[in-house]
């Protein structure tokens, strides 16, 4: 438990980071970009965006490209930590 908890401790402070970041050089809200990089479900931070006022398409869209950069970089990621431990599948 403490475990995840950390880890949700982390992936919240890097959200916020480059939620930061984000405000300060493109000039969207603070609140709009947390919740586009905020860790969560498409769906549910989408409709987040809307009970909250937020362009849900901004926030859409950065949880979207998200959950394809992990889909499609994992199982490189995967190969290349399998072949780097010996395994030789």
């Amino acid at each position: 438990m403490a475990a995840a908890s950390a880890a949700f401790v982390a992936a919240l402070a890097a959200a916020a980071l480059f939620a930061a970041a984000t405000s300060a050089l493109i000039g969207v809200s603070f609140v709009q970009a947390l919740v586009a990089f905020a860790p969560g479900g498409l769906e549910a931070m989408t409709m987040m965006a809307f009970a909250l006022g937020l362009d849900p398409l901004f926030v859409g869209a950065h949880h979207l490209a998200r959950s394809l950069l992990i889909s499609l970089t994992l199982p490189f990621a995967a190969r290349v930590m399998n072949e780097s431990q010996g395994d030789g599948r």
